[in-house]
């Protein structure tokens, strides 16, 4: 007689089948014909928007002239201290001079001197001591 030996128990689980969606997930990629244009289509959008924000938002590159100055008004003497920003490059002291004196003019304000202009914007300190006529002219 032939020994019996003992056999393996039968559980009925499907475990490995149910694990085992590489095979099918690599068909629906393969056979899914809008995925190429779906991420195409992605990356013109994506692109389109980059450029719409870089034509839409000013650029910091072409920053303006930044003039600080101190001006008065008579009577009664009153003194203050403004910054204001000339469009494009930095002119020369005397042309930024001129421009400042007519435009603080429309104030009644008269120009007593230029302090400082630079391309770049004034710091927080700067901006703190022009207060409300910071950019007001």
């Amino acid at each position: 007689m032939i020994p019996s030996w003992p056999q393996r128990p039968v559980h009925h689980n499907i475990s490995s089948r149910l694990s085992d969606i590489a095979a099918h997930w690599r068909l629906w990629l393969l056979n899914f014909p809008a995925a190429p244009r779906r991420f195409s289509s992605m990356k013109q959008i994506l692109a389109m928007t980059i450029i719409m924000l870089s034509l839409g938002l000013p650029s910091t590159a072409a920053a303006d002239c930044y003039v600080a100055y101190k001006a008065k008004k008579q009577p009664p003497l009153e003194l203050h201290f403004g910054i204001l920003s000339l469009p494009g490059t930095c002119p020369d002291k005397g042309t930024a001079a001129t421009q400042t004196a007519n435009r603080i003019a429309s104030g009644g304000w008269t120009l007593l001197n230029v302090v400082s202009f630079k391309d770049g914007p004034p710091s927080a300190g700067e901006q703190a001591n022009a207060g409300t006529y910071y950019l007001r002219y």
